[in-house]
């Protein structure tokens, strides 16, 4: 998770899957959405429009293609085999 102030604007960002039939899940989005809405939220670090679009870019080799499905080329071997979120 980060934060980033862009242009006028704020940016929390999340890897985490939130799945809304994990309660544990839900207790989080609900308390990273609470902090995003709040007075607490003041990103210190900058980022440009451009550099968030670039995140974004097929040419980067992130994803698989244009119509992005939410899988990753890349399978991450660090994962826990045995963590059903994964699925």
């Amino acid at each position: 998770m980060f934060e980033y102030r862009i242009g006028n604007g704020k940016l929390l960002v999340s890897a985490l899957d939130l799945k809304e039939n994990d309660p544990g899940a839900c207790w989080l989005k609900e308390k990273m959405t609470a902090y995003a809405a709040s007075d607490e939220f003041e990103p210190e670090c900058c980022v440009s429009v451009e550099t968030v679009a670039s995140w974004f870019n097929d040419d980067n080799g992130i994803y698989e293609d244009n119509n992005f499905d939410g899988r990753y080329v890349n399978d991450n071997v660090a994962a826990n085999k045995n963590d059903i979120t994964m699925d």
